[in-house]
């Protein structure tokens, strides 16, 4: 669990998932939250959001506000409860009644207060309330204080935070800002090495994949592969090369070289985006495997299908099942 809540867990999860934009969903334990549209578990990862305002500051994401949400202004809880006060006097202790104002004199009371049987008379200066617009108006839903008897239009609000205690006006609440997110899928491809990417996605096709695979030649050299593939017929070892401009030769000479300290017959080389004319050219010459691609999905979807033509496609009909919906998804991308 504590691997999916790393900065680089929630990077292999926004990838995988395709999400393009985060939308918080808003509670009144936490506020706003992102743990429902990455299908995580609060308890799972209660940092969540530090980690993606991380990833906003490195740029693996736009944010954008969206509104705001009032919190304590002690202890920053959005756990706030209303209480209606008494404008007047400040008390808790009122309640909403239907109230009547007699217009000669002035007086407002409850409705009830002003009843004599089947007729109204104001309770004040004594005289009875014929015509409502001319003798009274009626007020629906005011608020009177059983302390200091007064009637308001409206009561004054006050927030209770439910974890500490703290009482705040209106004016003295926090408001803290939400967001959401856009997810900038190539930058954080470029926050997660290709070649881990690439791995990923052809461990979960079936495959017996290892990233990072050293092996020491017949020189005593150590030789280091961006990943290995292995399967019944044996193993095949990748290098992944990305940059903004084409792959060169150079790649292709220092995977030759690779080959034949450690007596490969064939390897593969993924280029991202694309390799040169004359890497191509040389690639084949030396039976290196050369791959171009734009995403991870796609390298991954040609490394399939390169494997499963020289049978290392590993584990069956399950994989090849797996196989088809990595070229599937590439398709979808394109």
């Amino acid at each position: 669990m504590k691997e999916r809540c790393s900065e680089e867990g929630i990077v292999a999860l926004l990838l995988k998932s395709g999400i393009r934009e985060l939308e918080p969903t808003i509670s009144y334990e936490g506020g706003p939250g992102f743990h429902s549209p990455l299908n995580l578990a609060e308890g799972e990862c209660p940092n969540l959001n530090e980690l993606l305002e991380s990833l906003a500051e490195k740029g693996a994401l736009r944010r954008s506000r969206i509104g705001s949400l009032p919190s304590c202004p002690s202890c920053h809880s959005f756990r706030l409860m209303v209480r209606f006060t008494c404008p007047v006097c400040g008390s808790t202790n009122v309640r909403r009644v239907d109230a009547i104002a007699h217009l000669p004199c002035g007086f407002v009371a409850p409705a009830e207060d002003f009843s004599v049987g089947d007729s109204l008379r104001c309770p004040n200066c004594g005289k009875a309330l014929r015509a409502m617009g001319v003798d009274y108006n009626r007020l629906s839903g005011v608020v009177i204080c059983e302390d200091c008897g007064k009637i308001s239009l409206s009561p004054k609000l006050l927030f209770e935070c439910a974890d500490c205690g703290t009482r705040s006006s209106e004016n003295e609440l926090m408001l803290r800002p939400i967001y959401k997110y856009e997810v900038l899928r190539e930058k954080l491809l470029a926050m997660r090495p290709l070649a881990d990417e690439v791995a990923r996605i052809l461990r979960e096709s079936g495959l017996e994949v290892i990233s990072s695979r050293e092996i020491i030649g017949i020189s005593g050299i150590a030789h280091r592969f961006s990943l290995s593939v292995k399967g019944e017929e044996g193993e095949h070892l990748i290098d992944v090369a990305q940059g903004d401009s084409p792959v060169s030769e150079d790649r292709v000479l220092s995977l030759f070289g690779k080959m034949m300290d450690t007596y490969l017959n064939e390897t593969t080389l993924v280029a991202v985006p694309k390799a040169s004319e004359g890497a191509k050219v040389l690639a084949k010459s030396f039976n290196i495997n050369l791959i171009e691609a734009t995403s991870p999905e796609e390298a991954a979807s040609k490394i399939s299908d390169h494997l499963s033509s020289r049978g290392l496609s590993g584990r069956g009909e399950g994989v090849e099942r797996e196989r088809r919906k990595i070229i599937n998804a590439a398709d979808g991308r394109a």
